[in-house]
């Protein structure tokens, strides 16, 4: 087999196509070789696609800034301490923890906005050549809370966000003790989530002790949250982060 040049190399066609355009400083960092990769791969290495779907992300963080975004316009979603970054996987991705069961106030703009900040917080904690997260989503206490306003409509416009503005970022995610109507989402939800992001997903149920058995084999005990038995002993809690706003952290 012949090396291809450089030249030849799939990112490089896909990066000759934004060579006329007016990219600030800060999108020409962003738009770096693994980012031109991970569309690439969104796309099933369509080129066309990947620059369309590119050009749609810019357009996209140049209206939200995410970026820019910093803890103070979040406090509310934060201090809720119903999704946070804490700790790192086996192979080094940072372990993102969703832990409904609070009933959330905050308007829809605003939640979004906070998964999107949650994003940009836990990509700038990747250590160089990590480029996915994982994720447990813990329902355990979820029967428990008072229904949320526009549940669904959040749920939807994250999915959106997560596969459309971050893609390629989902490493893994354990879904643990979901209760009936979360499936019953889910089975909604489905046609909206790619074959790829569907075998990423991990069901776990049962008791305390089935639920550390499963997650060890990913997770190493001194990472993983005293919760599920493992020695991290991190509780969310308000003003847990720092003031340092997301634009300070290295962007990827």
């Amino acid at each position: 087999n012949i090396p291809m040049e450089p030249t030849d190399l799939p990112e490089k066609e896909l990066r000759k196509r934004f060579a006329d355009s007016d990219l600030t400083a800060d999108e020409t960092k962003w738009l770096d070789d693994p980012c031109l990769r991970r569309y690439i791969v969104a796309r099933q290495g369509n080129i066309d696609k990947a620059e369309q779907m590119l050009r749609d992300t810019l357009a996209w963080r140049k209206e939200v800034k995410p970026s820019e975004i910093t803890l103070d316009q979040v406090r509310g979603p934060y201090d809720l301490g119903t999704m946070f970054q804490s700790g790192y996987d086996l192979n080094n991705r940072p372990i993102c923890y969703i832990i409904p069961g609070i009933f959330n106030p905050y308007s829809v703009e605003d939640r979004i906005k906070y998964v999107v900040y949650m994003m940009e917080v836990s990509i700038s904690r990747m250590s160089s050549g990590v480029e996915k997260l994982c994720w447990i989503a813990d329902f355990s206490d979820y029967g428990n809370r008072a229904s949320s306003p526009d549940g669904m409509t959040v749920t939807k416009q994250s999915i959106h966000i997560l596969q459309n503005q971050y893609p390629e970022r989902l490493g893994c995610m354990f879904i643990i003790n979901a209760p009936w109507y979360i499936k019953t989402m889910y089975t909604v939800l489905s046609p909206f989530l790619q074959a790829e992001t569907k075998q990423k997903l991990h069901w776990i149920s049962g008791k305390k002790e089935q639920i550390v058995n499963q997650l060890s084999q990913y997770v190493a005990p001194d990472q993983l949250l005293v919760r599920y038995g493992g020695g991290n002993p991190f509780v969310p809690k308000k003003s847990e982060d720092t003031s340092e706003d997301v634009s300070e952290r290295s962007n990827k």
